[in-house]
């Protein structure tokens, strides 16, 4: 039982998916086999929750995933998610993660970094610069167990988007997009409307990129793992990628909506989590029932 306030129990509920039955088998064991994974985000957003956190990591550790995620907002501006303290004691926390850890930014981590949420004589596009270079230098997850991530970087287009990754477990490809709320920094100055576009075609070619990759390895489904997108071109664009590339449609999964399958080569199926229930899928055929 995750001990913490009652804003994340409930995402807990909805967020550790399993894929078959739980496994204490290692990430590189599970190639065909059933696995689980957690995903967990918007935590201490003050100090007086740090300890919540500590707890939620704690329990997590306790149990054998393939991987956990954290899918963005290390904290809250005006409790230090603006800062490389909060970050490097994130950085140690994911490090000493018994599970591998990915992790995908929120708009708390740079985008809301600006007076006007009370982090003052700070500039969001230069934190975004930091925070790439504080968490995404390496091309494996954090935790004492980790896994090899594929990065868009790797791409010399697209050098600066380490943040964005790919990895395939159990016939699945995840994929994370660097998507987050307050707009996704569109319409606050005119330099963030630059980086917002920029970043956008980003997103939209490493969703092509795999989906296609996807298809290329006859993968079961593809799961995209974001921080937010309510209003985002690439919700409503990854449609269109996925009936061209895959031939089916796509759902984008986000913190606080649910995450979904977001497409099976061929073939449309419900979604893989809904956003009030938690699912338990069989990777073979994604038929969950609800618990």
């Amino acid at each position: 039982m995750v001990r913490c306030c009652c804003r994340f129990a409930r995402v807990v509920s909805l967020l550790i998916g399993s894929l078959g039955a739980a496994t204490a088998a290692g990430a590189q064991d599970i190639s065909a086999s059933p696995f689980t994974f957690g995903l967990f985000c918007d935590l201490a957003y003050s100090a007086a929750e740090e300890p919540l956190m500590a707890n939620v990591l704690s329990d997590l550790n306790r149990m054998p995933f393939a991987f956990v995620a954290h899918v963005g907002d290390l904290g809250s501006p005006r409790a230090g998610s603006c800062t490389e303290e909060l970050w490097a004691r994130r950085l140690a926390q994911f490090e000493a993660s018994e599970n591998p850890l990915v992790y995908t930014p929120g708009d708390n981590d740079w985008t809301d970094c600006h007076d006007q949420e009370g982090v003052f004589d700070a500039d969001p596009l230069e934190r975004l610069a930091k925070l790439r270079s504080f968490f995404f230098a390496s091309g494996h997850s954090f935790g004492r167990r980790s896994i090899p991530l594929m990065r868009q970087s790797d791409n010399p287009q697209y050098a600066k988007y380490r943040e964005n990754a790919r990895w395939d477990l159990g016939g699945i490809t995840f994929l994370t997009l660097h998507v987050v709320g307050s707009n996704n920094g569109l319409g606050r100055t005119s330099a963030g409307d630059v980086e917002f576009a920029d970043r956008t075609n980003a997103d939209l070619a490493w969703l092509h990129d795999g989906l296609a990759h996807a298809q290329a390895e006859n993968s079961r489904a593809a799961m995209i793992i974001q921080h937010f997108s309510e209003f985002l071109p690439v919700s409503r664009k990854s449609q269109t990628e996925a009936r061209r590339v895959c031939g089916a449609p796509c759902d984008i999964g986000q913190r606080g909506h649910g995450f979904r399958q977001a497409c099976r080569p061929g073939a449309w199926r419900q979604p893989l989590f809904s956003d009030r229930q938690a699912i338990h899928a069989q990777a073979s055929g994604f038929r969950g029932s609800r618990n």
